[in-house]
């Protein structure tokens, strides 16, 4: 789990996401990102759901709305 204290969109440089992604693949994780907004509203993102350009981002379209099925999926 990857968490992040910033509102949506979360946005990552390139070296970040391969880290991130390189550690899920080495440890056989499956990884969530979880944003914690100023205001307390938390929320899981799916890091297949992101967008690639000159960096990686994850907006309200990546939320996981539930969590134990996504896990389990």
């Amino acid at each position: 789990m990857q968490v992040k204290r910033s509102a949506l969109p979360l946005r990552f440089d390139k070296a970040s996401w391969s880290r991130m992604l390189t550690d899920a693949r080495r440890f056989g994780w499956k990884w969530v990102v979880v944003s914690v907004a100023p205001e307390g509203e938390i929320t899981a993102l799916d890091p297949a759901r992101a967008r690639r350009g000159r960096e990686w981002c994850l907006g309200p379209d990546a939320a996981i709305a539930n969590i134990t099925a996504w896990v389990l999926a």
